[in-house]
């Protein structure tokens, strides 16, 4: 297992070889606008679920509602919170991915890192 700055790129020879084994390859969005543009759909179907479950501990409606105005209150220390706590999840989600891999940490082969797009 080796860390890597950027993606590295595709075997060739093994990915024609996959295919003429039968695999079929994933179309990947070419660029990063398309792959937000396709995932609208998870993002909506995700946002209503979050929603439904969010109701069911609070629910803000009712005290809309009840007292016929809302406030919004933003703490710095909320914030530093929530972007440390999702770089962890980050980590911690790509971690869930590799333990799948079999012999991921005596492979070579397979590669971790971070990158801006992905």
């Amino acid at each position: 297992m080796k860390f890597v700055g950027k993606i590295p790129p595709s075997d060739e020879k093994l990915s024609e070889k996959l295919v003429a084994d039968g695999w079929t390859k994933i179309k990947e969005p070419k660029n990063l606008f398309t792959a937000i543009l396709a995932s609208i759909p998870f993002m909506i179907i995700n946002g209503i679920l979050a929603i439904f479950i969010t109701i069911q501990f609070y629910n803000p409606i009712a005290n809309i509602i009840a007292n016929q105005s809302f406030s919004v209150i933003i703490n710095i220390v909320d914030i530093i919170y929530f972007v440390i706590a999702s770089f962890i999840l980050i980590i911690v989600h790509e971690l869930i991915h590799m333990i799948f891999i079999p012999n991921f940490i005596k492979s070579d082969k397979v590669c971790w890192g971070i990158t801006l797009n992905g």
